[in-house]
């Protein structure tokens, strides 16, 4: 004994796997103000990179009085890293991303 601390692990992940396995779901209000070509075209890369073990992604609809929720399929995930969410914010704006 070295008078130090001492622990056991069951196993250890990076930021990534746990916020998939806590974080279910990415959540993106989307409305006029926030919504052009070059967030759409953003929006689809990320989509199309990723695997199928990141997050689901729900998309809130905003333009007027009419609002929608949408749910993305199965096979179009985020990775939710520092720098895709990071990204997201900086296009969509940050009160406009959440964790769910």
């Amino acid at each position: 004994f070295s008078g130090g601390l001492r622990m056991r692990v069951e196993s250890v992940s990076n930021l990534v796997e746990v916020r998939s396995r806590s974080h279910r779901k990415l959540a993106l209000h989307i409305n006029t103000d926030n919504w052009h070509s070059s967030s759409r075209a953003m929006l689809e890369s990320l989509l199309l990179n990723s695997s199928d073990q990141g997050c689901e992604v729900v998309v809130d609809y905003a333009v007027d009085d009419i609002k929608a929720r949408y749910q993305l399929a199965k096979n179009w995930r985020i990775q939710p890293d520092d720098a895709t969410v990071q990204q997201l914010k900086r296009v969509f704006g940050q009160d406009n991303v959440r964790m769910q």
